[in-house]
């Protein structure tokens, strides 16, 4: 069995309601309804998601705001062209419609980013400019997995596993620097184009009703970094272990 096929079936088998992971399901599932101009639920959802996924632990400048600062965010992936730009990455289309999607995804990218910078920042880097404002990418691709469903995750699993994997080796740590994101992202989109196959077959076999939502290919190759990244960090630990 190949790798990918192997990690993706093994996370969809624990994917279960009444799981900690099945929120991702909630979430996404709530924005792509045409009834979801619940501004306060639709906020609930997306901080009950960041909660789960570790984005309000430690010095998380999250942590020191309420959850009604996501409400830029829910503003912001829920115009028409986003709402739009999830149906386009619902599926792989041929490299000349995704080029036309990546280049939606940057956009989304960078005004969600603008919008945390926003919310993180204080009086004196407001004056200093925005720009000098970091936002962790391990965020904004966690609003955009589970809003839009166009990135995977950039957690520690899957920047380990980015590493390990030879197609999209020299991916930097985070994807601050702006000027590398086109071409990280369309290395992301040929690898899952190139292992398409891989990937649904490891979904095929299960019944997806429960989860009322079909996966898209970015929450696919989520599940992929995600399997494998843990794996290679457990296994860097017990070679530590070994010394």
């Amino acid at each position: 069995m190949h790798e990918i096929t192997r990690y993706v079936e093994e996370f969809v088998e624990r994917d279960m309601p009444g799981s900690g992971r099945f929120l991702w399901h909630d979430c996404y599932r709530y924005f792509g309804r045409p009834s979801a101009g619940d501004n306060d639920r639709a906020i609930n959802e997306l901080h009950s998601l960041l909660v789960s996924w570790g984005m309000y632990r430690g010095n998380s400048f999250l942590a020191k705001k309420d959850k009604w600062g996501h409400q830029e965010i829910v503003k912001i992936v829920r115009d028409p062209e986003f709402v739009k730009l999830r149906e386009d990455c619902a599926k792989i289309g041929t490299a000349k419609s995704d080029a036309k999607t990546i280049e939606k995804t940057l956009l989304l990218y960078k005004k969600v980013e603008d919008a945390y910078r926003k919310i993180k920042c204080t009086a004196a880097e407001t004056k200093a400019g925005l720009s000098k404002v970091t936002v962790s990418s391990g965020l904004v691709s966690k609003v955009m997995l589970g809003t839009v469903g166009c990135l995977p995750a950039f957690d520690d699993y899957a920047q380990k596993a980015l590493g390990g994997i030879k197609e999209l080796r020299g991916w930097p740590s985070n994807l601050t620097d702006e000027s590398k994101r086109k071409d990280r992202m369309e290395r992301l989109w040929v690898f899952y184009r190139n292992n398409e196959a891989h990937f649904i077959k490891a979904v095929k076999r299960f019944d997806l009703t429960e989860r009322h939502c079909a996966y898209p290919p970015m929450k696919m190759m989520d599940m992929y970094l995600w399997g494998k990244g843990q794996f290679l960090l457990k296994q860097e630990k017990n070679r530590a272990i070994k010394g």
